[in-house]
């Protein structure tokens, strides 16, 4: 089999080339995925300690602690300790950083549809659930 046509190439592939494009469209607002994932994901759940937040944007511990740094710099975010286990340290937007989230989540959206209209609504649902399961084998 040409590896050009392996199911692996081929998702790692479409992997790179929508993040590429992504980090295009954010760009602009000095924005990485990275940290639009950070933003993402501390502000749907409201906070988040560090360890689930690193496995969440598919980051390395440390690397996160360094990117976490950097946006508590720039007012993004803050830190505070778990209430219920004050080893923990919780991760939590600021209001610049939900704002920032919310412009940044609405260009992800103008993607995602971007994406649903070249596939089609039936194809895009059934993408997405091939993807879940292709997630859960590991």
């Amino acid at each position: 089999m040409n590896v050009n046509d392996s199911l692996v190439y081929l998702v790692a592939r479409t992997n790179r080339q929508l993040e590429q494009s992504l980090a295009q469209m954010i760009r602009n607002d000095g924005v990485t995925i990275e940290v639009m994932r950070i933003l993402d994901a501390v502000t749907e759940s409201a906070g988040m300690a560090m360890g689930p937040l690193a496995l969440r944007v598919l980051v390395d511990a440390p690397t996160l602690t360094k990117i976490i740094d950097r946006m508590v710099s720039d007012g993004l975010v803050y830190r505070t300790p778990d209430l219920g286990d004050r080893r923990r340290v919780i991760v939590v937007a600021t209001d610049k950083g939900q704002a920032l989230q919310q412009k940044l989540q609405s260009i992800t959206a103008d993607k995602e549809e971007l994406l649903v209209q070249a596939l089609g609504g039936n194809e895009a649902r059934r993408l997405k659930q091939l993807l879940k399961v292709l997630l859960e084998l590991d």
